[in-house]
């Protein structure tokens, strides 16, 4: 929790790991991290409906129906800047922007959408700075689709459950 405007945090650069198997009294191996601090402000979403006293004691159930559009549209929005914000002005840093490009070096012919998953999930456990291997996927309503209808050998679906990606 922030009490003002701006707010700082750090950014993890580099993790050089030496933890080793040591001999009682030898010198120990020395292990290096390098932060970043970084600077940020508040970002604020917000909306208002315009909607009259009377309106709102004339219809019992209408200032209930309203909290909960206007509660949605601030859900959308955020979700939006969480993932894709473009860090200009009042937008958020979205994830999308800062993450790594998927290395395609990985890809061969015939993977499906659940080995390219995989390689992505390689590739930022191989990156160093992921301590442990990831346990999310974020994926367009249109990919995870496409993983759904996936066909086994005889035609049957892959049943594959969102359970299934965190092996």
């Amino acid at each position: 929790m922030t009490t003002g405007n701006a707010f700082d945090y750090v950014q993890q650069l580099t993790r050089t790991n030496a933890a080793s198997p040591q001999v009682e009294t030898s010198p120990k191996a020395e292990s290096t991290y390098t932060w970043n601090t970084i600077s940020d402000t508040v970002k604020t979403l917000a909306n208002f409906v315009n909607v009259s006293r009377q309106a709102l004691d004339d219809v019992p159930w209408l200032s209930g129906t309203l909290n909960s559009e206007l509660l949605y549209g601030l859900a959308l929005v955020e979700e939006g800047q969480i993932l894709s914000g473009d860090g200009l002005g009042q937008h958020m840093k979205g994830l999308i922007l800062q993450a790594s490009t998927y290395d395609t070096s990985k890809n061969v012919s015939g993977d499906t959408s659940l080995d390219k998953l995989r390689h992505a999930k390689l590739q930022a456990r191989l990156a160093g700075l992921a301590t442990f291997a990831p346990d999310g996927i974020i994926l367009n309503p249109a990919d995870m689709a496409r993983i759904e209808l996936i066909k086994d050998e005889t035609g049957g679906d892959m049943k594959f459950t969102l359970a299934d990606a965190s092996e």
